[in-house]
């Protein structure tokens, strides 16, 4: 499944709209899309808190306040009635930070195909998105992973990771990892590529990088390893983090933004 991750930060709450769109992509001539996704929400060490399948299915409430969010958030509109799934939620972060997953799946199980999951800040206010991230299986040609994010306001500085190795042992024992991701920046509209790595920490800079994680709150990642991470500054505008084997392999990874700013 595509499992997407965000972290808030603050002390209140966020309104947050999430999607996972599927026939939404064939208007954008993306073939093998999934048909028929689902949602669900999912905070970090608990159960499911709420979920979506058809997102103009529910009340007409709550299709309003979906189709508002869009708007609010610059997000391009569902068709009402297509098997899209969406759903806008007012989530906590209390005295520090709160983790949520927003995994999609296939509505049926035997069904497979490539969506697009999505996670927009509605508001702005004492609560801040400071971590976005997703986990997949990462192929070629058009199943590449291709995570992206926008930025609004002024320039920010930012982590970015690309992990495979990192998430194959203890204590997370993925299976089926990628043995050796790249992660390449793209800004949306273009093609050159603004910032690179394939191994982490060549060049001198693990030490480095190492105080950068802990700054994130990520993770930390075997020196040596064939994760790649980057940190770069970036002013606004939307961006792709695009994966691929550095050697032509495929397996599941976990692609992470993180927030450096105060």
């Amino acid at each position: 499944t595509l499992t997407p991750g965000f972290v808030l930060r603050g002390n209140g709450s966020e309104t947050l709209l999430m999607r996972a769109a599927g026939p939404a992509l064939e208007g954008y001539g993306i073939p093998g899309f999934l048909s028929d996704p689902r949602l669900a929400l999912v905070q970090l060490g608990g159960s499911e808190t709420a979920g979506n399948d058809d997102w103009s299915a529910g009340t007409a409430a709550e299709t309003s306040a979906i189709v508002d969010a869009e708007a609010a958030a610059g997000a391009f509109p569902l068709v009402s009635g297509s098997k899209d799934a969406a759903l806008v939620s007012t989530l906590p972060a209390i005295d520090g930070v709160q983790g949520w997953t927003v995994v999609t799946s296939a509505t049926d199980p035997a069904a497979s195909g490539i969506a697009l999951a999505e996670v927009y800040e509605v508001r702005t206010g004492p609560v801040r998105l400071i971590n976005v991230s997703t986990r997949g299986f990462c192929g070629t040609g058009n199943e590449v992973l291709i995570p992206g994010f926008v930025i609004v306001g002024g320039p920010k500085r930012l982590l970015l990771r690309a992990v495979g190795p990192g998430i194959s042992a203890a204590p997370y024992n993925v299976p089926g990892t990628m043995k050796d991701p790249r992660l390449r920046v793209i800004p949306l509209g273009q093609s050159l590529t603004v910032a690179e790595d394939d191994n982490w920490g060549e060049g001198g800079e693990t030490t480095t990088l190492e105080a950068e994680f802990t700054q994130a709150g990520a993770f930390a990642l075997t020196p040596g390893s064939s994760d790649a991470a980057l940190v770069v500054r970036l002013p606004p505008g939307g961006y792709t983090a695009v994966v691929s084997g550095a050697d032509g392999g495929t397996g599941v990874v976990l692609v992470e933004v993180y927030d450096l700013d105060p």
